[in-house]
């Protein structure tokens, strides 16, 4: 899988963004701080937000990957300072099913589950 993630950053394809993004909040409370990823609402049909938490500036990056691990794309990929971040996703043209969320920050990684469902 971190090859494929490596494959996916080094070729910078990427997804266009759709929606809003990069929207800074104030710094989140304790606990936000060690989840770090929440994705909601998590079974979504057209659109969900990812909540994410930079606890120190650095290199941030949001990708996409398939339920097997093939890349996507990537949503968001850029230098931040520290605290509470959103990004809108526009998943209208996506399947129904199951995808990754994977959210990189200096070479941490946080990967989380995100199902998308028919109405």
């Amino acid at each position: 899988m971190q090859a494929q993630l490596d494959q996916c950053c080094a070729s910078n394809s990427g997804m266009a963004p759709q929606g809003t993004s990069g929207q800074k909040s104030a710094p989140a409370p304790e606990d936000v701080r060690e989840q770090r990823l929440t994705i909601q609402p998590n079974p979504f049909t057209d659109h969900t937000t990812l909540n994410y938490y930079v606890s120190q500036a650095g290199k941030v990056s949001l990708q996409i990957s398939t339920s097997d691990g093939k890349p996507m794309g990537t949503l968001r990929e850029e230098q931040a300072e520290p605290g509470a971040y959103t990004y809108e996703w526009n998943t209208s043209k996506l399947s129904s099913g199951t995808y990754f969320c994977t959210y990189m920050l200096d070479g941490a990684v946080v990967v989380k589950r995100a199902v998308k469902v028919a109405q």
